[in-house]
């Protein structure tokens, strides 16, 4: 049982050590992909697979409430982020579980956050209607698609790790309460 414990351990740290920033990852995984065959959603899987333990593309933004949000600062945090934008139907439909999941953390180590690429009007405006209870980040293309390397499809989840590495990234939506499963699973196992 010790060996084994310790194997884990060791292939632990040797993924650690060699982790590698965002930016060296999407240019292997381009290098390793860029001739294949595979559909939108095919690559899109193998991305978010390929960036699990690369540490996450810092950023600076002023939210619509004019707060800074610095992903920098939230470290040993984890942090969700969110990529939606206001026409997304699915995007909105899940604004109330996503509030359910920021109530939930309250009280662990846990921040929110939501990007949208939307101007900063548009989204003011949709807020007013359907707010969500965390800092939105308003005309967040060079975050999403510069930073993140996304394509441009929502929604979009990032997880990042108290030691400001990617847990876990996914396109899609989660269905009612699978949102809020994956979060809390997660948290529970690395915490």
């Amino acid at each position: 049982m010790k060996r084994s414990a310790f194997l884990c351990l060791a292939i632990l740290m040797c993924i650690l050590l060699n982790a590698q920033t965002y930016n060296e990852q999407y240019e292997k995984f381009l290098r390793q992909y860029k001739d294949s065959t595979f559909s939108l959603l095919e690559k899109l899987d193998k991305m978010n697979q390929y960036f699990i333990g690369s540490i996450a593309p810092d950023f600076k933004a002023v939210d619509v409430n004019g707060q800074e949000v610095d992903l920098n600062k939230l470290k040993g945090h984890f942090v969700v982020l969110n990529f939606w934008n206001t026409e997304c139907k699915t995007c909105t439909a899940q604004i109330p579980e996503f509030n359910q999941m920021i109530q939930q953390f309250a009280t662990k180590d846990v921040s929110f956050i939501t990007l949208s690429p939307d101007g900063e009007d548009k989204v003011k405006s949709f807020l007013k209607k359907e707010p969500f209870k965390c800092p939105t980040i308003a005309n967040a293309n060079s975050i999403a698609f510069e930073k993140f390397k996304l394509e441009a499809i929502f929604p979009y989840f990032i997880i990042i790790g108290q030691d400001n590495r990617i847990l876990k990234m996914w396109f899609g939506s989660e269905g009612q309460g699978n949102l809020l499963s994956r979060v809390g699973s997660l948290v529970n196992q690395y915490q």
